[in-house]
């Protein structure tokens, strides 16, 4: 268990142990074939045309059916990758491997544990659903996984941390 005002420190060898995994699961999908459906007027073409206008500065277009209709957190995250001209397979890679790794570094701070922080990363790095053909697209569905995990790391933070790290 780690105490408060401690420094949780990863060994150099887990260190490595984490960029390699980290980097096979980015090459797994990074080049991965993407497909890219621009005739879907109400999935990969509406979040195509909607980041192409929040980059472009004109917010999502008009307010209309479309502007609204599928939320605009994915439109806002390939508007992103565009501005880095970053191309969308690797925003969806790099996305994915820093919330597979955030979620299992809190996991192991929390427990104290750099091999269950190295188990939980493995366990994450190998999600066969992650390389679907489903999620091989411009949808917003490819970065669930990744939002869901951010969100439950920060959940359990924020919740465990504070109770496991306030005095008596």
């Amino acid at each position: 268990m780690v105490e408060a005002g401690t420094a949780w420190r990863i060994p150099a060898a887990w260190r490595l142990y984490f960029i390699g995994v980290a980097l096979l699961m980015f090459v797994a999908q990074a080049f991965a074939p993407i497909s890219i459906f621009a005739n879907a007027n109400f999935d990969d073409g509406l979040y195509m045309s909607l980041a192409q206008r929040f980059a472009s500065g004109s917010w999502f277009g008009h307010y209309n059916l479309f502007s609204i209709h599928k939320g605009n957190g994915y439109p806002m995250f390939l508007a992103v990758a565009s501005w880095l001209d970053v191309p969308v397979t690797l925003a969806h890679a790099l996305f994915h491997v820093a919330a597979c790794l955030t979620f299992a570094l809190v996991v192991g701070r929390l427990a104290g544990s750099v091999r269950l922080a190295a188990a939980v990363f493995a366990a994450l790095a190998m999600v066969p659903a992650l390389g679907s053909t489903a999620l091989l697209r411009v949808f917003r569905d490819a970065i669930y996984s990744g939002q869901t995990l951010f969100v439950l790391a920060a959940v359990l933070w924020v919740v465990l941390a504070n109770k496991r790290f306030q005095g008596p």
